[in-house]
């Protein structure tokens, strides 16, 4: 007797922060600011704008379930942001269905400074993506 069937673990194929996702008409991305870091004055205000770029792959076609998972690294802070993603073609690259995620973060609020991780749950699979570190800016007296 077999086992229950158990999907393949999603891929994340690339995945960045950066200002703005241009997308030109034949499909071409480019990402613009890219970045790791938050330089802040305040911690207790949200975090500028930005957005996240990612392309993910799976095994089979269709909608998949998405969360993304912000977390602070100490795993004490944690905000999720649900969605759902559509596979289609298989790369001829990667040789899996893949699915490109553009996602605007706007009024993230983040407990202090500090190191962050972002994840993908992808139909309960959890898949890491990239880190980024908020650090606080020192204020700059004009006297």
């Amino acid at each position: 007797m077999e086992g229950p069937l158990v999907a393949a673990q999603p891929r994340l194929l690339i995945a960045a922060l950066c200002d703005d996702v241009r997308t030109e008409l034949r499909g071409k991305v480019s990402l613009m600011g890219l970045f790791d870091n938050f330089s802040v004055s305040d911690v207790a205000k949200p975090l500028p704008p930005f957005r996240l770029y990612a392309r993910l792959g799976v095994t089979t076609p269709g909608e998949h379930a998405v969360r993304l998972r912000i977390t602070s690294i100490e795993e004490d802070f944690q905000v999720e942001l649900p969605g759902k993603l559509v596979a289609r073609e298989t790369s001829a690259a990667s040789g899996l269905h893949e699915a490109v995620m553009t996602l605007g973060i706007t009024g993230l609020v983040v407990p202090r400074a500090g190191r962050y991780r972002l994840r993908f749950v992808v139909d309960d699979a959890e898949v890491d993506g990239p880190m980024f570190t908020v650090t606080l800016r020192e204020r700059r007296n004009l006297n």
